[in-house]
């Protein structure tokens, strides 16, 4: 062997890497782009956890914001919005409300012959819808219900006073004549 016929460093041919080299370049390269799409998805969920909290936090904010209303509101007008609520949805011509001797909410009917023409079980039911209306409209407001006491009492009447109707405290529905 002379030394033209050794191979030197220059004289090798470039040759393919082996088949582990390749693998392991491959595995390298899959390892990245998972990492970067796992990153990415990870720091999407962090960007919806935040929004999540901020959203809540929003929402907090508002019921505390309703609830300083609310509570700087006077009584009076308390119950002109329930009256408000109710004529809105009942049309017997509501005028006005006021309390009875013993602090109970009377709500005065403009209309009794529209009072008159509903059907005996319609009136029941009719009172009862705005019984229960009231009690969850006094909790809504903070207004003092202790319901092991019994249901607040309310009545419906004529505007000459005479009385229609009245959710008395044990729960029954009184409809007057």
């Amino acid at each position: 062997m002379t030394s033209s016929t050794i191979p030197t460093l220059d004289d090798r041919a470039p040759t393919a890497p082996t088949a582990p080299v390749a693998q392991v370049r491959a595995w390298i390269a899959l390892s990245l782009m998972l990492g970067f799409i796992l990153g990415f998805a990870l720091g999407r969920a962090g960007d919806s956890s935040r929004a999540v909290a901020a959203s809540t936090l929003a929402a907090e904010d508002h019921v505390s914001a309703l609830r300083m209303a609310r509570d700087s509101l006077s009584e009076d007008l308390k119950f002109d919005h329930f009256l408000r609520a109710v004529a809105a949805k009942l049309p017997l011509g509501f005028q006005t409300w006021r309390r009875d001797s013993n602090g109970n909410l009377v709500l005065y009917v403009g209309d009794p012959a529209a009072w008159s023409a509903l059907a005996p079980d319609v009136r029941q039911k009719v009172m009862e819808l705005i019984g229960v209306g009231y009690t969850s409209f006094r909790i809504e407001m903070g207004l003092a219900v202790d319901l092991s006491r019994g249901h607040p009492v309310i009545s419906l009447a004529g505007p000459d006073g005479t009385l229609l109707a009245t959710r008395t405290q044990t729960g029954p529905v009184v409809v007057y004549r």
